[in-house]
């Protein structure tokens, strides 16, 4: 594919956005507060992975103010336009991490959390910090549900009649 370049909405000018992902600042003049001008010349930017989420950032600049900013909604806004209303970004089949526009569209948070579950990235069930009870332990309460009471259950697995009975009853788990 070949590499296409946009401004980045809002720091035109200043900033481009490619169609492979890769975000660069371009070559400018700037004029220091003595009078004196100052050549500064683009290059492409250093992604960083976001410490809470598995996405990548840039570092933008203008008029002295610096903001991080995640590098799929640049070439998103840059290259599909602004999200339509009740839209977010998301992520195709190659996952969170290519920001390639033949990877990106817009869709719902419904469409985005499928496909979490369709790329493995979910945090539901077992890969959830948070978890107490194992899938093996929800199909155990469900087989057996009428043969032993929440209260057993709870106690035997070490967690909360209420946990129990939410496995029980498919609040939680319901993929299974």
């Amino acid at each position: 594919m070949v590499e296409e370049w946009l401004d980045v909405i809002g720091y035109e000018g200043f900033y481009q956005v490619s169609n492979l992902g890769r975000v660069r600042s371009v070559d400018r003049s700037i004029v220091r507060k003595n009078g004196k001008i100052f050549y500064k010349k683009g290059r492409v930017l250093k992604q960083t992975l976001d410490s809470h989420y598995p996405r990548f950032q840039v570092s933008l600049c203008k008029n002295g103010v610096e903001n991080l900013v995640r590098v799929h909604t640049l070439v998103a806004s840059a290259f599909l336009g602004s999200p339509p209303k009740g839209l977010i970004v998301c992520h195709g089949t190659k996952g969170s991490l290519c920001n390639e526009i033949a990877n990106l569209y817009y869709g719902t948070h419904e469409t985005n959390s499928k496909d979490k579950v369709r790329d493995g990235t979910s945090n539901r069930g077992e890969k959830h910090h948070k978890v107490k009870l194992t899938e093996k332990d929800v199909i155990a309460i469900r087989v057996n549900k009428e043969s032993l009471s929440d209260q057993c259950w709870a106690e035997r697995l070490n967690v909360s009649r209420r946990a129990v009975n939410a496995a029980k009853n498919g609040q939680t788990w319901s993929w299974l």
